[in-house]
C-alpha cells in the first residue's frame, strides 16, 4: 500500500515537472510579447513584465499586412485538410477493403515516398508549377498537398479495424461502394479523420519552407513567412515578434483543446502508438 502511493507520488512529480519544463517557453514566450523594447535587452532578465504592453499586438498586427498572410494561411490550410481528409480516406477505404492485384506493391511505394526528404523533390516540383503557371498562386501551395502518404496510412491502419460483415451487409443492402464509404466508413472513423485534421492544420498552418519556394510577392506570403518582417541582420524586434507568434499559436491551440479526444483516441486506434 504504501509502495503504491509512493510510486503514484513519484509518477505525478514527474508528469508536473515534464509540464512545467515543456510549458517555460511558452510563459517566457507570453512575457515577451508584453515587455517594451528596452525591458527585453535588460540584464538580469525578468520573467514578468515590470510593465505590460498591450499595443505590441496592435503593432505588431498592423505594421505588416497580417491580415492578409492570415487569410492566406486559412484558406490554404483548410483546403488542403478538406482534401486531404476526402483523398486519404477514399484511398485508404480502398488499400484495407478492396481486393485488385498489385495492392501492397502500389501500397508499399505510397509508404516508400516517406523516405524522400523533401529537399530532394522540390527542384521537380518547383519546375512543373512553373510550367503550369502556378507559382506564387493558391494552386501551388494547394494542389500538391491535397493528399499525403502518412494519411493514407493512419486511415488505412484504422478502417482495417471496422469489421467486414458490416460493409457485405450494406452492399447486400444495395448500398454501392461511395454510399459505403459515405454512410459507413466515414461516420466510424471519425477519431482517425479528427486525428489526421490536426496533423494536417498543424503542419500546413506551421510551414515554412513550401511558401518560402512557392511565392514571391508579399499578397501570397503565410504567416510564417511573415514572422521575417521582424528580423533583420542586425537587430531583432523581439516583443512584436513575440506577439506574432503568440497570436499565430491560438488557432492551433483552441483546435487541439476541441479535439484531442478524438486525436487521442485516433492515435490508439490506428495503430501510431509505440
Amino acid at each position: 500500500m504504501v509502495k503504491g502511493k509512493i510510486l503514484y507520488l513519484l509518477v505525478y512529480s514527474i508528469l508536473f515537472l515534464s509540464a512545467v519544463i515543456i510549458l517555460i517557453p511558452f510563459m517566457w514566450m507570453i512575457s515577451n510579447s508584453l515587455k517594451g523594447a528596452g525591458e527585453i535587452y535588460s540584464w538580469p532578465p525578468s520573467l514578468l513584465p515590470k510593465r505590460i504592453e498591450w499595443n505590441n499586438y496592435r503593432t505588431a498586427l498592423t505594421l505588416v499586412p497580417f491580415n492578409r498572410f492570415f487569410f492566406n494561411s486559412f484558406l490554404i490550410t483548410l483546403l488542403v485538410t478538406v482534401s486531404s481528409i476526402f483523398f486519404d480516406s477514399m484511398t485508404g477505404y480502398a488499400f484495407a477493403k478492396f481486393k485488385f492485384k498489385g495492392k501492397n506493391i502500389l501500397f508499399y511505394l505510397v509508404l516508400a515516398t516517406l523516405i524522400l526528404p523533401v529537399q530532394s523533390t522540390i527542384i521537380p516540383a518547383y519546375i512543373i508549377l512553373e510550367k503550369l503557371n502556378w507559382v506564387n498562386t493558391f494552386m501551388a501551395l494547394i494542389i500538391p498537398n491535397i493528399s499525403n502518404a502518412f494519411g493514407i496510412f493512419l486511415m488505412r491502419q484504422f478502417i482495417q479495424s471496422i469489421p467486414d460483415e458490416l460493409i457485405e451487409a450494406a452492399r447486400i443492402d444495395g448500398l454501392n461502394e461511395f454510399g459505403i464509404y459515405h454512410r459507413i466508413i466515414l461516420p466510424l472513423s471519425k477519431p482517425a479523420l479528427a486525428t489526421l485534421a490536426i496533423f494536417q492544420i498543424q503542419y500546413h498552418w506551421n510551414d515554412f519552407f513550401w511558401p518560402l519556394i512557392m511565392t514571391n510577392s508579399t499578397k501570397m506570403k503565410t504567416v510564417q513567412l511573415g514572422l521575417v518582417y521582424f528580423t533583420g541582420q542586425y537587430f531583432t524586434q523581439w516583443n512584436l515578434l513575440m506577439a506574432v507568434v503568440v497570436t499565430a499559436l491560438l488557432p492551433i491551440i483552441i483546435i487541439f483543446i476541441f479535439a484531442q479526444r478524438y486525436f487521442i483516441e485516433g492515435i490508439t486506434l490506428s495503430g501510431l502508438k509505440g
